[in-house]
């Protein structure tokens, strides 16, 4: 084997062992956090293959996407957020009382769509 490919094979070692032991920064912290405007939700549906909302607001409400997730036609919540369910609780509460809602959008979902890390009800 030629020592470079020795060489870049320790750096790789030695990277994949500092994330294992969380020594590396994590990238997901330092993506943006925006909140959308506030609007009624005009569209709610369950993912089918995962335990997550996906959630339209009005045309009027601009879309925030700040990690350029390529799914843009709505959001979603991420099943393994810890405040996942109460957020899908309050997404189905403002969707059934025509309420609106300002969504705190942080990355992107597992399929791609900005990924609401929060739900607000402004009065």
């Amino acid at each position: 084997m030629p020592k470079k490919s020795r060489v870049s094979g320790r750096i790789l070692k030695c990277a994949m062992a500092l994330a294992v032991f969380g020594v590396l920064p994590n990238v997901a912290s330092a993506q943006a956090v925006v909140t959308t405007a506030p609007g009624a939700i005009v569209r709610l549906q369950s993912d089918w293959t995962l335990n997550s909302v996906i959630v339209a607001l009005p045309s009027n409400v601009p879309l925030i996407n700040p990690a350029a997730c390529t799914l843009t036609d709505a959001y979603e919540t991420h099943p393994s957020d810890a405040g996942t369910t109460l957020n899908n609780s309050i997404l189905l509460s403002a969707y059934l009382a025509h309420a609106n809602v300002a969504l705190v959008i942080q990355g992107c979902s597992p399929s791609n769509r900005p990924r609401i890390i929060s739900v607000a009800m402004p009065n």
